[in-house]
């Protein structure tokens, strides 16, 4: 017993020989504890653990949970303590060197052998309670700070997001977990995540830049809910909140709210709006709009006109009918709507600006550019003035800006414009963030409108290589961004070399989103047109019919897209002196285009234009 007596006479361990002493600490902890006495650090770390109270123990089992450091006031929201209980037991723990403290007093860590000793030491049931109480906390963090960030204080908010990635990562992870439990007690945490305002946390973590990181947090996330509605409706609402959903997951909660809760009550209709955007991000359109129209409609009975889930849900059908795949003359009625109710509600408050920039877009996609340009100066000063020059949607007014004025063919101005968006996203968001890259992409669209071939080359390069090192080379962007520089090289006449990436672009679209995805065929159609370019018109009409056919399938017959592959198939025709048949499907596009988007729609004239050249080069002339 001499080599016991001597490592318990050591100063680390005058407290557990005192606590022996008074037969509170018994003999058989001891032998536990310096058990693995080999392992010096391991041994005077599971003594001092032993000597705490029981109670003490579970305490800080339950701050186990936190990743990294930890405040104060988060070690309270997690133990369920005030801000001054919680800094005393931090100050007991720190006395027995078992918390390291921050930058600040207020500041604490667990080292990684503290963490995994106490998360033992309390049990499954004390870390499934600290983790419930943890991702409440984060949430309510997440969603004070979100309201933040449209404020002229919104550069805290944002610091305050980037330096909690941890803790954030964490809470989503754990989320998911909790939420697939069907125990009682998580009651609470759910009603945290369903009260979170999920578009403005997706975009406060967007600004963050831990988009990436979270998305692949959360792919496991539906693998095993099968819980009550409330469960359901959280991991939908979750998956919202990170933009990557699952719309089976979203119509089984659906079914199961309608059942339990009824049709009209928010947590059913939040799932409908779920189920939206799934559709959605598959590019069924109509369906979305379908969803979207009834959650509107339901909620317009049930809440009002002025009910912020009503216009909240106007938004979103606005936005989905206004998306330059469906038909803006649909919408702008819409947006129209949502502004005056919005004005009237909240004044020049910045859920008003989105819904003038989102009237603003919907203006552009119907060529009503000069109305659209109105709008766009507005929001942009008035984002300025509200929330400041650097913030995120004050800089992305001036991108919008910039591409509406390059759609008008004010490219000297609009290149301006892009660039002092570009050095903005780059200061305050960092050169790697996806929102900096897309804007060099911008500046090389509006460089290669202005024949500035060479520099655009550059840039559509520069961006390419950011988006393959960011984001991967199977991410929708990074292919994009090969197509994008395939154009570049074609408008060179370097056609060869287009057509490589255009092919390249063609089969990892189709082996990342599968053949029958829009922008899988957009790329059979824009390998066409390179084929086309080089006189390969034989392959090329194969592929323009390939594509007309997929659209028509996919899409449907009155889609714009559908439409287009009519007219590219059409000239395709014309070039080869296929004139009878070209004239077929050019008056086929204009009767199309008139029908959906209107006779004074630009591509509607365009079409006409079209059918009269054809005309004209069989001398039909009258």
């Amino acid at each position: 017993m001499a080599w016991v007596l001597l490592v318990v006479g050591l100063s680390q361990f005058l407290a557990p020989c005192r606590q022996l002493c008074t037969g509170i600490f018994r003999w058989l902890d001891l032998h536990d504890a310096i058990a693995g006495l080999r392992d010096r650090t391991s041994a005077v770390l599971n003594l001092t653990l032993c000597t705490l109270p029981r109670q003490q123990q579970l305490l800080l089992a339950k701050l186990s949970v936190f990743p990294s450091n930890f405040t104060v006031v988060g070690a309270g929201a997690v133990l369920g303590f005030s801000e001054a209980r919680a800094y005393s037991l931090m100050r007991v723990f720190y006395r027995h060197g078992l918390v390291m403290r921050g930058s600040s007093t207020n500041l604490f860590s667990l080292h990684m052998a503290v963490r995994k000793a106490s998360a033992a030491l309390g049990g499954e049931a004390v870390a499934t309670h600290g983790q419930s109480h943890f991702v409440i906390y984060v949430f309510q963090q997440l969603d004070q700070w979100a309201r933040m960030f449209y404020t002229p204080a919104w550069e805290l908010p944002l610091s305050l997001a980037r330096e909690a990635g941890p803790d954030i990562l964490a809470a989503f992870e754990l989320a998911g977990k909790l939420a697939a439990q069907q125990s009682q007690p998580q009651a609470s945490m759910l009603d945290a995540i369903l009260a979170v305002d999920a578009a403005l946390v997706h975009k406060l973590l967007s600004c963050a830049g831990y988009r990436k990181g979270t998305w692949d947090q959360l792919q496991h996330l539906h693998g095993s809910i099968n819980g009550r509605p409330g469960q359901q409706v959280a991991a939908a609402l979750l998956l919202r909140c990170m933009s990557v959903e699952d719309y089976d997951a979203a119509v089984k909660a659906h079914d199961l709210c309608c059942q339990a809760l009824g049709s009209g009550h928010p947590c059913s209709i939040a799932c409908v709006h779920a189920m939206a955007e799934g559709q959605a991000k598959l590019h069924r359109y109509q369906e979305a709009e379908a969803l979207l129209r009834d959650a509107y409609e339901t909620r317009l009975r049930v809440m009002g006109r002025l009910a912020p889930a009503t216009w909240m849900s106007l938004q979103e059908l606005a936005n989905c009918i206004g998306s330059v795949r469906l038909l803006p003359a649909k919408a702008e009625p819409l947006w129209s709507e949502l502004l005056e109710v919005l004005q009237q509600v909240l004044g020049d408050h910045p859920d008003t600006l989105r819904a003038r920039v989102g009237l603003a877009s919907c203006l552009t996609n119907l060529g009503k550019l000069s109305e659209a340009e109105v709008l766009y100066r507005e929001s942009l000063a008035s984002r300025q003035r509200v929330l400041g020059p650097e913030h995120p949607d004050s800089i992305s007014s001036v991108n919008n800006l910039a591409s509406c004025l390059k759609d008008q063919g004010k490219l000297s101005e609009a290149e301006v414009l892009y660039r002092e968006s570009l050095a903005s996203r780059q200061h305050v968001l960092g050169p790697d963030h996806p929102g900096s890259i897309s804007s060099v992409n911008n500046l090389a669209c509006c460089l290669d409108d202005q024949g500035k071939l060479s520099e655009a080359e550059v840039l559509y390069r520069e961006s390419l290589a950011s988006r393959q090192r960011v984001l991967g080379p199977d991410h929708p962007d990074s292919i994009n961004s090969v197509n994008n520089l395939a154009v570049c090289l074609s408008n060179q006449g370097k056609l060869f070399e287009a057509e490589v990436l255009y092919r390249e672009s063609v089969s990892s679209l189709q082996r990342v989103l599968g053949p029958d995805h829009p922008d899988s065929i957009s790329s059979i159609n824009n390998l066409a047109v390179c084929l086309a370019d080089q006189g390969k018109l034989s392959e090329a009409e194969f592929l323009y019919r390939e594509s007309l056919a997929s659209r028509q399938s996919v899409l449907g017959l009155d889609h714009p897209d559908s439409i287009s592959s009519i007219n590219n198939l059409a000239i395709c025709l014309k070039n080869q002196g296929k004139l009878s048949d070209a004239e077929v499907l050019f008056r086929e596009s204009l009767a199309s285009r008139q029908r959906v988007l209107g006779p004074d729609f630009p591509h509607s004239i365009s079409s006409a234009n079209k059918l009269a050249i054809c005309l004209k080069k069989q001398e039909k002339l009258a």
